[in-house]
């Protein structure tokens, strides 16, 4: 009786395992996943660098905008500081007299 339950338990796995066929067909399937995960590894890796590439990029825009600002800022006090040279001579002009007036006004 136990071999007959043993035969019969194996002809059901029997029943259950694929044929030879589809057996390759499986490992065909597997070996064609395989191909496609790693080919997606190699994207994904390949994004990341140019994710990294862009992000410098972008940094390196970002400081020369910095840069140029810094740049106008330097332009613009360029164009104030002799005009307030200017500003300050006159005043240094003026002082003399003023206090010649006021020295007059006092007398």
């Amino acid at each position: 009786m136990n071999n007959i339950l043993i035969v019969l338990q194996g002809i059901q796995r029997q029943e259950h395992m694929p044929t030879a066929q589809q057996y390759q067909d499986l490992q065909s399937e597997a070996a064609h996943k395989k191909l496609q995960t790693d080919q997606a590894s190699v994207t994904v890796d390949k994004l990341q660098q140019g994710g990294n590439i862009l992000r410098d990029h972008l940094l390196t825009k970002i400081e020369l905008k910095d840069r140029q600002t810094e740049l106008e800022k330097i332009s613009s006090l360029e164009q104030k500081i002799p005009q307030e040279l200017k500003e300050l001579q006159a005043n240094i002009d003026v002082q003399p007299m003023l206090i010649l007036v006021t020295h007059m006004y006092r007398e």
